[in-house]
């Protein structure tokens, strides 16, 4: 199926347009901070976390989606220096604009933006993207953004056959015993509990295993570690 978008969409003068009803729909759904309500959030936030405490960790999710890339990977099902185009389908391979895995992750990929488009839980996020990709510069620049991860993303999707939500369960979660983390997208909104952060942690720290489970190697972690963009 094709997704058709306007303009707009890529134009950040037409988004900030937006922004005053979006503000106003926000502030419509607001509720007074009361004294007693104040009190009870003081309250709650005096306990004590342990390790089952659950907390969104917003941009640490980009980490989450680099461990499961270093298992494709390790696996050789992808290469850093690959252009996303040789798997998206339909996309095109031109590198002016369309750019390769390492640029996805290193966020000099030209997108910008965080959950756009509905982010990698779009089935159709690739399309979208690829509809305004002639007018994208890839590996020009550096601009924070999460939409690099949500287009590896769907890479993995493409490659595996699975989604990209159900990726993160039966290939890094489960296989390390941790259970369920709710997933949003590929750049923020994981919400682990302090165990289970705790070990993708350790399973970085140890550069891919944790125990006697090792999701990729220690040269493949060295292969993801940062590199002179400007060389």
């Amino acid at each position: 199926h094709g997704v058709i978008i306007t303009h707009a969409a890529f134009n950040p003068r037409a988004r900030a347009a937006a922004r005053p009803a979006a503000s106003a729909a926000a502030a419509a759904r607001a509720v007074a901070a009361t004294p007693a309500a104040r009190a009870a959030t003081a309250a709650a936030a005096a306990q004590p976390i342990d390790l089952s405490f659950r907390s969104e960790i917003f941009s640490i999710t980009k980490t989450i989606t680099a461990l499961l890339f270093a298992r494709y990977l390790d696996e050789h099902r992808v290469a850093l220096v690959e252009s996303v185009g040789a798997i998206l389908p339909d996309w095109p391979r031109d590198p002016k604009h369309v750019p390769t895995s390492r640029e996805c992750f290193t966020h000099t990929n030209g997108l910008s933006g965080h959950g756009d488009f509905g982010g990698a839980a779009n089935p159709y996020f690739d399309n979208v993207v690829l509809n305004g990709i002639d007018a994208n510069s890839a590996a020009t620049h550096y601009e924070y953004s999460g939409m690099g991860f949500d287009l590896a993303a769907k890479a993995m999707e493409i490659i595996a056959g699975k989604s990209a939500m159900r990726l993160y369960h039966d290939e890094l979660f489960a296989p390390l015993g941790i259970g369920d983390v709710p997933m949003t997208s590929a750049s923020a909104g994981a919400k682990p509990t302090a165990l289970q952060l705790a070990i993708l942690g350790q399973l970085l720290a140890n550069h891919g295993s944790y125990g006697r489970v090792r999701r990729f190697s220690a040269a493949t972690f060295r292969a993801l570690l940062p590199q002179n963009l400007a060389r």
